[in-house]
């Protein structure tokens, strides 16, 4: 796998032409419902915009352009989020349940939906740090989605059921959390990444905060942790329990063990963990506050579970 910054393999770049392609041909077509049309072409914009806005700041950063302009050009992608637009946003799931309420959709359905779309957003922090194979299954992802609503309407004129969608997503998250891992492995090994020693710059916090926050991420410290930019303390609200549309006890004991073989390697390579994990002041992880019940009690048992392996192998040499 390439690390960030290299050059594609050539497998990857066969896959990131394909995507795009499929992209701009999903911006020329038409899809019956037109509340659901006017999301995939959102999402299909937004995600060539993404694209663009990479390699823009790969050029401009060679050509010596400062961190805090570049990061203020990938967080002009967030616009929607901000408080003033929020209302109408997609990503916000009272919206996107308004929109969709009427199409015979439940609360859930629309919800997953609407996840879908703030996790996409939550890619502007991989545009800004050059992370295209963050960028290509993610768009890989909207594509399968959109794939799944168009096989459907031309087989049976309806819609994917909510399970049907919920696995797609489910598999992402199963299929990629190692990659979701790999910004852990690069702080372990004391590289420095976008915003960590804080810039003060406001695009370089919204990025920062969007980073840890998708589906993938789970909110955990794979990046340096701070007080959430209340810009967007709406969004991260409403979407901090979109996780218990698709854990289970099995996801959840993938992602322990993943977390817990970083950091046996780091230990043996005296990485610099206490960095990145805060254990200066403790892991605090989030508390399910509504929903699922019985999810909530897997989310609150996932920290538990990774706050012990944090204290674990938080005291090896080497981690200060």
């Amino acid at each position: 796998m390439e690390s960030e910054g290299q050059e594609l393999t050539t497998l990857i770049q066969e896959r990131y032409n394909l995507v795009m392609e499929r992209l701009r041909g999903i911006r020329s077509e038409k899809f019956p419902i037109e509340e659901l049309h006017a999301y995939f072409q959102s999402l299909a914009q937004f995600l060539l915009s993404l694209e663009e806005t990479r390699e823009k700041v790969l050029k401009e950063r060679e050509q010596g352009i400062g961190d805090e302009s570049l990061s203020t050009l990938c967080a002009e992608l967030l616009t929607d989020l901000y408080p003033e637009n929020y209302e109408e946003s997609y990503a916000n799931p009272a919206y996107m349940e308004a929109i969709l309420g009427n199409k015979g959709l439940g609360e859930n359905y629309s919800r997953l939906l609407s996840a879908l779309y703030f996790e996409e957003k939550t890619r502007a922090a991989a545009a800004y740090d050059d992370r295209a194979e963050d960028l290509l299954i993610h768009m890989e992802l909207f594509v399968e989605v959109y794939a799944s609503f168009l096989y459907e309407w031309e087989e049976s004129g309806t819609l994917p059921d909510y399970e049907s969608l919920r696995q797609i997503l489910y598999w992402f998250v199963w299929d990629y959390s190692e990659l979701a891992a790999e910004p852990l492995n690069a702080w372990t090994a004391g590289k420095e990444r976008f915003g960590a020693e804080g810039t003060g710059a406001e695009g370089a916090e919204l990025l920062l905060a969007c980073g840890r926050h998708g589906l993938l991420e789970d909110g955990c410290p794979w990046y340096v942790c701070g007080e959430e930019p209340p810009l967007l303390q709406k969004v991260f609200e409403d979407h901090q329990e979109d996780r218990a549309l698709l854990w289970d006890r099995s996801l959840v004991s993938r992602k322990l063990e993943i977390y817990r073989g970083i950091l046996e390697n780091g230990k043996e390579k005296g990485w610099p963990v206490q960095r990145v994990l805060g254990m200066e002041t403790g892991v605090s992880g989030p508390v399910w506050r509504a929903g699922d019940r019985g999810k909530g009690q897997l989310w609150n048992k996932y920290w538990r579970k990774m706050e012990e392996i944090c204290k674990e192998f938080a005291v090896f040499p080497g981690n200060v």
